[in-house]
């Protein structure tokens, strides 16, 4: 399985794909958020992680 996450390595939201799908699978650091929904839309990915809020600006109306 491939999973693409809003990077970089070490993240949150690495920390959230590791707790959801584990560690045994190829997780892909994105460099945006965009790019974590295009690599799923184009099947490069099977699922994508991205943040809902952050503690800097609240939620993340991109996701959303």
């Amino acid at each position: 399985m491939r999973v693409s996450y809003l990077g970089p390595k070490g993240s949150f939201t690495q920390i959230a794909l590791i707790k959801y799908f584990g560690e045994d699978l190829d997780q892909v650091p994105q460099k945006n958020m965009e790019d974590v929904f295009k690599s799923v839309e184009l099947n490069d990915s099977n699922y994508g992680i991205v943040p809902i809020e952050n503690s800097f600006e609240g939620s993340v109306n991109n996701t959303h």
